[in-house]
């Protein structure tokens, strides 16, 4: 029997809740950010579409400050990159595995591979400045 996971999408500016587990074959352009779990975050890593990473923790500050620009950028860049949040909190196995070591951290991934990184608050402009940088080619 499948393991029931709950999982939370941010999607119109509220929150939907889903039984099913997020992989990146069910993440469609709908969803504006995905929260990756132990369960889900191979496949999202791993996903051809360009794909943008928050960690952050809901006791950081600057994680708090931070949320505003990224949903702006999941909302204004949805279904042309991927858009995903991983919670640090309860998470410690994937933080070091993708070696994040301050919040919040985005992280920048294409096929697979991670090809740029942020730590710490970041601008509204930082952000465009480093989705250029991370996804051109």
């Amino acid at each position: 029997m499948n393991k029931l996971i709950l999982s939370i999408l941010m999607a119109f500016g509220g929150i939907v809740w889903s039984q099913q587990p997020i992989t990146a074959a069910s993440w469609d352009a709908n969803s504006a950010i995905v929260e990756i779990s132990q369960n889900n975050a191979g496949e999202i890593l791993k996903q051809d579409r360009p794909t943008v990473i928050k960690v952050y923790s809901t006791r950081c500050p600057p994680c708090q400050k931070l949320e505003p620009i990224f949903q702006q950028f999941a909302n204004r860049f949805k279904g042309q990159y991927a858009f995903a949040a991983l919670n640090s909190d309860g998470n410690q196995a994937l933080l070091k595995q993708l070696n994040v070591s301050g919040l919040p951290t985005v992280l920048y991934y294409r096929n697979g591979k991670e090809v740029g990184r942020s730590v710490g608050m970041v601008t509204e402009a930082q952000m465009t400045s480093q989705l250029k940088t991370s996804f051109s080619q």
